[in-house]
């Protein structure tokens, strides 16, 4: 499963066998794994607590015990609860079925299971008991270290998860993409190449071949609609002439027409591409 940011509103694809269920059982595997990751989480560093008791204590109290472990998976009952009236009122409902057949209804690669809009209070809520504990847990862990000296047990679920939550909240902000390639695109702005995925000659026939992209068809259905995709192709140079836009490929070729460029990451870094 991947959810997609640089899409408005955010979607969430599915891709292997799942991809042919109903979206709602997709999304609710999505909650279900973000909440099974969020339980490892709390269970790693519920370990660390219970080292630190057993080292500074003989007989640890038992009541707070059961008190820190209720504190501590309280964020991840919370995130149930959220998502739970997440797949009551966006997954379940018949309308909402409905659409996802249809948009699914030539199912290739992947498939459509739901949108994140974080429109909603359970969205927000969700969001904000997530991001919360991913940062308040590794501070308490730390705090706990300069007591006990646990740095490795610390150290790893820091490195492990701090970072990926980082990536997941620079890709919400900045609307790229999650997958490492177009992340690392989207983060060195000045490249000087640019691989073009599909160059679209005439806006009439993308008019046409628009839709079938939005609806995900695949690459060979696009070709079959009388559209040339040149893929992995490298910008070389880009010219005016006679109010056209010119685009110089590196093994010679030159297209001339009014483009429109789907490109890795960011759109290409001349002011003299206009893309649409």
């Amino acid at each position: 499963m991947r959810q997609v940011s640089h899409v408005t509103p955010m979607e969430l694809w599915c891709y292997g066998p799942v991809r042919y269920l109903e979206a709602y059982i997709g999304y609710c595997l999505f909650h279900l794994l973000q909440t099974s990751a969020l339980m490892s989480i709390t269970s790693i560093f519920l370990t660390l607590y219970l080292k630190y008791e057993a080292a500074n204590y003989l007989n640890p109290s038992k009541i707070r015990i059961v008190i820190v472990t209720v504190l501590m998976f309280l964020p991840a009952m919370l995130s149930i609860v959220f998502e739970s009236l997440l797949v009551k009122n966006q997954a379940l409902p018949l309308e909402s079925r409905e659409m996802f057949r249809k948009l699914n209804r030539d199912v290739s690669e992947h498939s459509v299971i739901g949108f994140m809009k974080y429109t909603s209070i359970p969205s927000k809520g969700n969001l904000y008991v997530i991001s919360l504990t991913i940062i308040s847990i590794p501070i308490i862990g730390l705090v706990l270290r300069s007591f006990q000296g646990l740095t490795v047990q610390v150290m790893m679920p820091t490195i492990c998860y701090f970072p990926s939550f980082v990536c997941f909240m620079f890709v919400m902000i900045t609307r790229s993409a999650v997958l490492a390639s177009e992340l690392a695109y989207s983060i060195r702005r000045n490249y000087e190449n640019v691989k073009i995925h599909q160059v679209f000659e005439e806006k009439h026939v993308a008019q046409e071949i628009l839709p079938a992209l939005l609806a995900k068809k695949s690459t060979e259905a696009i070709e079959k609609s009388g559209v040339q995709v040149k893929a992995e192709k490298q910008v070389k140079g880009v010219r005016k002439c006679c109010k056209n836009v010119v685009l110089q490929l590196s093994d010679g070729i030159e297209l001339i027409s009014d483009l429109i460029v789907v490109a890795t990451g960011e759109e290409p870094n001349s002011e003299t591409i206009e893309t649409d």
